[in-house]
């Protein structure tokens, strides 16, 4: 048997499904180490962190107390990783991500080790812009790593496109799926219907299409076009929901101008998030920058269609004209234009519902941690 190591930031509900159910199916002696507990960049709370991971799994920058309020999480992660690794190593290495120094440290043993290792991350190909001497450092780094990696885990097309542009090979690319647990969202947001019909009856919003945001509220997101739009479209019979926070929340309810058919519902847990989407039809995300955007995945489980950017990391695999509506700028008139488009048309507007259930079953925690499986098989043998 094996050891397997497999590094990840922070436990996710995301992820963190994902490699239960990897421990669960494979045969090899898996250790899960996390940087930390939770940070502050993440979408969900602190105190629910710890739903996510098992007894087993390790968290490194919590080995070095002091050290981490002295000198930052990832300092005291890496030197924990640095004593694990010195004491124990491992036959394989399953890295998330590439850029942070527990992670640099990693991809070095397993270089001076001749260890097997493959990468994983969210990087899209269309989000890729750095430039000047970033530019140069960022193709040396990874066209060194793409040479390297026995595998390159690709969570849709635009992130294989982004491993493709830096001359990694096709063999050394595997698909893996970026999922959320389908049936949790699914059957939440049928236990939900009853309350969020009594909302709609409540805010006057009986026989609206109702669209959707969920994420952020911070510039690149383009809410405040999403509400312009919305603006825009007063003689349709819809509404708008926007649950999220951030530092454009109080120009963004200045520019909603107290319409009753726009309602702020703050940040919400996992928990409260099903009530939302059984609330809604149609899951829009405008933004200028989204490397996937997993909010795709809940709503379609949910059974919403989906307004996406092109560029958007999910909308490349997920949506198109029989589940959504693709934009191709972001422009509001774009974006109006696809709101008015399934507001008018609400037989097109059940289709596409219903086909997007039936594309995100196909994109499951289950799914996902098979094809990762294959793809740790096909590459440790070199071990």
């Amino acid at each position: 048997m094996k050891k397997m190591l497999l590094l990840s930031n922070v436990p996710s509900p995301y992820l963190s499904p994902v490699y239960a159910r990897l421990k669960n199916i494979d045969t090899e002696d898996w250790q899960i180490c996390y940087v930390s507990a939770w940070n502050t960049d993440v979408g969900w709370s602190s105190a629910n962190a710890r739903e996510f991971i098992s007894a087993e799994d390790i968290f490194l920058a919590e080995r070095f107390p002091r050290l981490a309020d002295r000198l930052g999480v990832q300092v005291a992660a890496t030197l924990a990783l640095l004593l694990k690794l010195t004491k124990e190593g491992a036959d394989y290495f399953l890295i998330y991500g590439y850029t942070r120094l527990p992670q640099l440290l990693l991809i070095g043993w397993a270089f001076i080790s001749r260890t097997p290792f493959a990468v994983a991350g969210d990087a899209n190909y269309y989000l890729d812009e750095a430039r000047g001497w970033r530019r140069i450092v960022k193709r040396q780094w990874l066209g060194w790593l793409s040479h390297r990696a026995a595998a390159l885990i690709a969570v849709g097309t635009a992130c294989r496109l982004f491993w493709q542009s830096y001359g990694a090979q096709a063999d050394r690319i595997f698909h893996v799926g970026f999922a959320v647990d389908n049936d949790y969202f699914r059957e939440s947001s049928k236990r939900e219907f009853s309350q969020a019909e009594k909302l709609k009856q409540e805010w006057g919003w009986q026989h609206r299409t109702v669209f959707l945001y969920v994420g952020r509220l911070i510039e690149r997101k383009n809410v405040h076009r999403l509400i312009a739009a919305v603006q825009q479209l007063c003689e349709l019979p819809i509404a708008l929901v926007i649950a999220g926070d951030g530092e454009e929340r109080e120009r963004l309810v200045e520019l909603a101008n107290d319409n009753p058919y726009i309602k702020f519902v703050g940040s919400l847990t996992q928990a409260e998030l099903p009530l939302c989407y059984s609330l809604s039809d149609v899951l829009v995300l405008p933004a200028r920058a989204e490397p996937w955007g997993l909010v795709v995945n809940e709503a379609m489980a949910c059974g919403l269609t989906v307004i996406a950017h092109q560029h958007c990391g999910a909308a490349a695999d997920l949506v198109n004209d029989e589940t959504g509506v693709v934009l191709q700028s972001y422009e509001t008139l774009e974006l109006a234009a696809a709101i008015r488009l399934l507001a008018q048309d609400a037989d097109g507007l059940a289709r596409r519902k219903l086909k997007s259930r039936v594309r995100i079953a196909a994109w499951s925690i289950p799914q996902a941690a098979a094809q990762l499986r294959r793809a740790i098989d096909a590459t440790k043998k070199k071990a």
